[in-house]
């Protein structure tokens, strides 16, 4: 039974002050139950109560110490902030404080949470909402109570008011804008430690986003770093920054309001700052660099959610607010008076000394302000200082950041005069740039041969000696694929991220892939600048690709030794043979590289075949072991004409698996239709994956069956209208066959499209070990397949009919009992054969056991 209202905040996060121990929120939870004592006890009858540290026995060094932890600094409090399995012990130590009460909580922490929803125990927790330009604080407020929220919701603020005042903060700053360059962006710095940053036991810092602030300089002519005055890291944090010579560090003084009320700011970026909700009030583009911290949602009539925070103004001043808030609870005082006090700017921020960045905007601190200097220039503006206050302090300190930052620009710009042909003082040398110059930017030929040159003089610049392996990288020049959709190496490294995560028995493992915005990221960075990357890339060249994965290993790899390397393509692998490393190449190719190329439809000289031949030699003869996803995949590589390697380690073969677990996505004209037999096929339309040779099987089998068939093909490529073409045609001549082809659709799509069909149906005439194969099995698809390469070897269960154009096994490709039996057996192959786990306990053993039998030579 409730029988009490108590107001607190987060306990667990105390400072450590000359040996005292104090309270980091203590002083917090004190203001708020002063202000809000009487409207509680006004509206409820109830006893009104502060749990805190100054008036209860609570001691965050015995929680700790139940945690299984003991509090020395806010790293602690991060360790257990979000405990997801907490010892009964301290639920019970809590539980004797929190018994039989109703909790507002002033930013509650997420432990605090999972303890009363065990206890069952209502809450409030009220944060201090991130619009923070308007006249006075909002609240975001939350509560695991469905009673209390749909209670709440109704005194919402009205969000348009946003907008009007967005509009008046824009007025007042146009009489006097910052400096803004056109075509800018702007990172909001945060602290170093704050709730909102928290991730995995540990809070994020910028720092951790390196890529994405280095793709912000090919997007914009400038970047305004924005620091928060109290990060105590900003000395780390300039540092970091230097190495971008794009980014401008704002002077202290600049107002966050004035910034994003720019017209030359196009984009904010932050970790998860609150400028990123009040921004596109300002019209702007906003980038979480992480998740959003909070949920809003400002529908009067939204749906209950625990995460959902209701966006408050000064409603909860009135005792009626709560009267209405508790009513489904408990017994509340119906004859509570409506005390509406007169809306009065800036009275919460000055109850509880909040102040931002909007106050200096305020109408009255301006006029405030105005008077101010006007008085201190008619007393004396040279007055005699005995002193130096910290805001001059830190005024300084930034001021010599742009200072520096203006020396790196300076320092840039003489680089790329140095390149300069023009500006070699010595004869021989000029002659020989202006050469160099002349043949990159004119031939084709010459150009791997110069920028290789140039690349691997960079590599073995960077050349680090290794001692015993300590952990572990996944690199590919690839992209990230976290939810599926994609092939090669981009996906299998996405998998092992997925499912081995960050360590493989003791071994930490990290991973890196190609940049969003791909080459012109990579190439156009300290290796190759604005200047001479032109001079010296030959836009012609078919392999900038090649070149790009070279740059994205040196600059990924250079400070690093004492690694392990697993990649995925073939580029990556000759990067970390130029870099010295030591490295696991994982081949996912049909063929050689060559051979994908050529399928592919891509043009290529035979010079530039030449140099891929070579990469694709050295990147397998120095790797420490060379695996392929199936054995077909490995016996077709060492096919090809292309590949002359006189030695290679040979490792395990290592099977891949489908990682990504994702809703079907409907899609409407295609239907399950019980009467048809459905086969779908998957796959870039080339010669190899041979989706010309399924028509034919069509051709030669239609006539054997009396069903409705109906052919899915998913995929484009060169020999797409062929295809397409040649199915129409069956479709004319057969009534009971439909062609339904899709050129791309989503990873969600196609899991749909498995789902109502019956057969997949892939006559590869070069097969590696497809993917999309496995997403059938896994999908409970019958199998028909070209008996070649790596398809041989999804057959582990007799579960695979192999066929060819000729339909060989037409009387029972069209058997329904038949395909029933080999969609079961599918489902049952893939479980045992290719599974997440299957798929862990291969590629864990074959790293472990290369890094046993290393670290035991280099004793």
């Amino acid at each position: 039974m409730i029988n009490k209202i108590l107001i607190s905040g987060d306990l667990l996060r105390p400072k450590i002050e000359s040996g005292k121990t104090i309270n980091f929120h203590e002083k917090r939870i004190n203001k708020y139950f002063e202000f809000l004592k009487y409207q509680l006890e006004e509206s409820t009858n109830l006893s009104v109560h502060k749990l805190n540290t100054d008036n209860t026995s609570f001691s965050p060094s015995i929680f700790y110490k139940l945690c299984g932890g003991e509090y020395l600094d806010d790293e602690e409090w991060l360790k257990i902030y979000d405990l997801s399995i907490i010892p009964q012990n301290a639920i019970d130590y809590f539980s004797s404080y929190i018994a039989d009460s109703i909790v507002i909580y002033i930013e509650m922490p997420q432990i605090f949470k999972r303890i009363h929803n065990f206890l069952n125990i209502p809450y409030i927790d009220i944060t201090v909402h991130p619009i923070r330009f308007y006249d006075d604080h909002l609240f975001g407020m939350s509560t695991n109570s469905s009673f209390i929220f749909d209670r709440m919701k109704k005194y919402q603020i009205n969000e348009k008011l946003f907008n009007i005042q967005a509009n008046a903060i824009k007025a007042i700053t146009a009489f006097n804008p910052y400096n803004i360059l056109p075509n800018s962006a702007l990172i909001a710095g945060q602290t170093n430690i704050d709730k909102a940053l928290y991730n995995n036991g540990r809070c994020l810092s910028i720092m951790d986003y390196e890529d994405e602030i280095r793709n912000m300089g090919h997007m914009y002519d400038c970047v305004y770093y924005k620091a928060h005055p109290y990060n105590k890291e900003l000395g780390k944090i300039y540092s970091f920054l230097k190495q971008f010579d794009f980014i401008k560090l704002c002077p202290s003084d600049w107002n966050t309001y004035r910034i994003i009320s720019n017209d030359n700011l196009k984009k904010v970026y932050a970790i998860t700052s609150g400028v990123l909700y009040e921004a596109p009030y300002f019209g702007k583009e906003v980038r979480f660099l992480h998740r959003p911290c909070f949920h809003f949602d400002y529908d009067l009539n939204c749906p209950y959610s625990e995460e959902t925070y209701l966006s408050i103004y000064n409603d909860f001043i009135n005792p009626v607010f709560w009267k209405d808030c508790f009513q489904d609870l408990i017994s509340v005082n119906n004859n509570c008076e409506n005390l509406i006090m007169s809306t009065i700017p800036n009275r919460i921020r000055a109850t509880f000394n909040d102040y931002w960045s909007y106050t200096d905007l305020d109408p009255t601190i301006i006029t405030a302000s105005k008077l101010f200097r006007k008085k201190s220039e008619e007393k004396s503006i040279n007055r005699p200082q005995s002193y130096v206050s910290k805001e001059v302090y830190d005024n300084l300190q930034n001021q010599v950041c742009l200072l520096q930052n203006e020396v790196r620009n300076l320092e840039t710009t003489i680089g790329i005069l140095r390149n300069e042909p023009a500006f070699e003082n010595n004869p021989i040398k000029r002659y020989t740039k202006t050469k160099i110059f002349s043949l990159a930017q004119t031939s084709v030929f010459f150009n791997p041969d110069i920028v290789l040159y140039k690349l691997s003089k960079v590599a073995k610049s960077n050349h680090r000696a290794d001692e015993k392996i300590t952990s572990i990288k996944g690199i590919t020049y690839r992209p990230h694929a976290p939810h599926g959709g994609r092939g090669g190496g981009g996906a299998v490294l996405s998998a092992m991220e997925s499912i081995i995560g960050n360590d493989i028995k003791g071994f930490p493992i990290t991973y890196n892939y190609s940049e969003k915005d791909g080459i012109w990221h990579t190439l156009k960075n300290r290796y190759f600048t604005y200047s001479t990357y032109n001079r010296m890339i030959n836009p012609k060249s078919n392999l900038i690709p090649l070149y790009a994965a070279v740059c994205f290993v040196i600059e990924k790899t250079k400070n690093e030794h004492d690694k392990l390397y697993v990649c995925h393509d073939y580029a990556t692998a000759y990067g970390l043979y130029l870099m010295n490393k030591k490295y696991i190449f994982v081949v996912h190719t049909q063929g050689s590289r060559i051979d994908e190329k050529i399928a592919l439809g891509e043009s290529i000289t035979k010079h530039e075949m030449s140099i891929i031949q070579k990469c694709e030699k050295l990147a397998v003869e120095n790797a420490v072991l060379v695996c392929f996803p199936s054995k077909g995949a490995e016996n077709s590589f060492f096919a090809s004409k292309y590949i002359h390697c006189r030695q290679y380690n040979n490792g395990p073969t290592l099977y891949n698996t489908i990682y990504a677990d994702v809703t079907p996505k409907k899609i409407s004209s295609v239907k399950k239709e019980p009467d048809t037999i459905t086969f779908i096929s998957v796959g870039t339309i080339t010669s190899s994956k041979g989706q010309d040779e399924v028509v034919r099987f069509f051709h030669n089998t239609l006539d054997k069956t009396d069903k409705r068939i109906r052919w899915i093909c998913v995929g484009k490529g060169p020999n797409k209208d062929t295809v397409y073409e040649s199915a129409r045609l069956l479709e004319q001549e057969y009534s009971s066959f439909s062609f339904v082809p899709f050129d791309k659709l989503t990873y969600a799509e196609v899991q749909y499209l498995y789902s109502v069909s019956d057969v997949y149906i892939m006559l590869h005439r070069l097969s590696v070990f497809d993917l999309s194969t496995l997403e059938a099995m896994k999908n409970g698809c019958a199998l028909i397949l070209s008996d070649v390469g790596g398809n041989k070897e999804y057959n582990v269960r007799d579960n695979v009919i192999f066929s060819d154009s000729m339909g060989v096994n037409s009387d029972r490709i069209f058997n329904v009992n038949e395909i029933q039996d080999l969609k079961q057996r599918n489902i049952e192959a893939f479980d045992i054969y290719f599974s997440k786990s299957v798929f862990k306990n291969r590629y864990s053993e074959m790293i472990i056991k290369v890094i046993d039998e290393m670290n035991a030579s280099m004793r």
